[in-house]
């Protein structure tokens, strides 16, 4: 009994770094695959602005798809957002095919904590939980049905 005593006091005090390691390496991954986003949110993910007046992509730290539930922000970075009017000069483009399960996992976390005020860790099970679930969809969804399921609870 002693020596289960002492096992699971070791668990205890190890688990954190554990999961503190597994954060740090994800951020590490996100931050790598953010690249893939710079061109239009810029390195410091408030929006490219190329010339006076015109925004290439919103704000990161303002978005409510990066505030919101988790799984719009995978829905639009799998699928992008349509262009609907001019406030962007671009749409957001799908990165389905650009990012495995783990890649989306580690860009989404690096974006909701880097930019989002968020804490937590997405997991690649959701990443594969929610390519599953967009899997129908063909096309860039809109920024309305995007930012509907961000406010919609876990």
């Amino acid at each position: 009994m002693k020596k289960l005593s002492i096992l699971l006091t070791v668990l205890a005090l190890t688990t954190p770094a554990l999961r503190a390691d597994e954060k740090e390496d994800t951020m590490a991954l996100g931050q790598l695959k953010f690249q893939l986003c710079v061109a239009c949110h810029g390195p410091d993910g408030k929006g490219m602005k190329p010339a006076p007046g015109l925004v290439m992509a919103p704000s990161l730290a303002e978005s409510k798809i990066v505030n919101g539930n988790p799984q719009a922000m995978a829905a639009a970075v799998l699928k992008g957002i349509k262009k609907e009017d001019a406030k962007f000069i671009g749409l957001m483009m799908p990165l389905e095919s650009a990012l495995n399960d783990s890649e989306l996992a580690a860009v989404m976390t690096y974006v909701r904590n880097t930019y989002g005020g968020q804490s937590d860790v997405i997991k690649e099970e959701d990443s594969i939980k929610w390519r599953s679930k967009y899997a129908d969809i063909k096309e860039p969804m809109s920024r309305a049905d995007i930012e509907k399921q961000a406010a919609e609870k876990e």
